[in-house]
């Protein structure tokens, strides 16, 4: 199994859409990385996957695979207040985050661990023992 990096292969510089925001290659934009910076390891049985989402609402992430690709997203939402000299300041903030990650299809979701702690997103997918044993005999 490949993990795959969301950067396309073709160019490790940022494109001309990741200048807007706009991700061509089917893959997480520059400004979902900011807003989710995401780790990766794996070993034999299982793939790890940490993502740092400060200020983001247990019940606004999603987490979703389809085809060999597991896609974290959410929304976060902030608003402050406060009163200085008699002026009443109020600021609210929104910003939609989508990572796509490319982990094979060797894993098996359904058995997959999820947990939310301050702000860390921690998912354990285990190996599919069965799809990485299976051998194609040459004749």
């Amino acid at each position: 199994m490949f993990l795959v990096p969301t950067r396309s292969k073709e160019s490790q510089f940022l494109s001309f859409d990741d200048l807007f925001d706009f991700p061509s290659n089917g893959f997480s934009s520059w400004k979902s990385k900011a807003l989710a910076p995401v780790e990766l390891e794996q070993d034999d049985k299982a793939v790890y996957i940490r993502a740092e989402l400060p200020g983001v609402e247990k019940d606004a992430v999603q987490i979703e695979y389809k085809e060999g690709i597991l896609t974290i997203s959410g929304e976060k939402k902030e608003a402050s207040q406060r009163t200085e000299k008699g002026t009443y300041y109020s600021e609210v903030s929104r910003g939609n985050f989508v990572r796509k990650i490319n982990v094979g299809l060797s894993i098996d979701f359904e058995k997959g661990k999820a947990e939310y702690k301050d702000g860390i997103l921690s998912i354990e997918l285990p190996k599919n023992v069965q799809a990485s044993t299976n051998r194609l005999e040459i004749r």
